[in-house]
């Protein structure tokens, strides 16, 4: 998917596997956040405000990307703690590490192309 979305230089893939070492470890900390909540979310009203916040985060961090479905999958859960809303958080949390492993996926099909360009 990621391809289909950017030109594919040397340059850009370079760049792209930057960004991704640099931002890995946070959006897997803000993955790991969002599902904690999932369980705790309706018994207090902060938690709905840190949903929304490791949401926010987690779609603005991987915009870059330019990976729609998961910023789409972030921001449904950005909204959802906005409103406050529980009910649906387990499909969209599912949803949401579905497109993780496809995310993640394309990341590696790139690396292996830029280390066989390099080569």
């Amino acid at each position: 998917y990621i391809s289909q979305r950017k030109p594919i230089d040397k340059n850009f893939i370079d760049n792209y596997i930057k960004q991704y070492e640099e931002n890995f470890p946070n959006w897997i900390n803000e993955l790991d956040n969002i599902m904690a909540y999932r369980y705790i979310i309706s018994e207090d009203e902060k938690n709905f405000e840190k949903l929304e916040l490791h949401a926010h985060t987690l779609k603005g961090s991987i915009s870059y990307f330019g990976y729609e479905p998961l910023r789409e999958a972030s921001y449904k859960l950005e909204v959802a703690g906005r409103e406050k809303k529980a009910q649906g958080l387990d499909s969209m949390l599912s949803l949401l590490q579905q497109e993780f492993k496809i995310f993640f996926k394309d990341l590696e099909t790139l690396a292996q192309k830029a280390l066989s360009n390099a080569a």
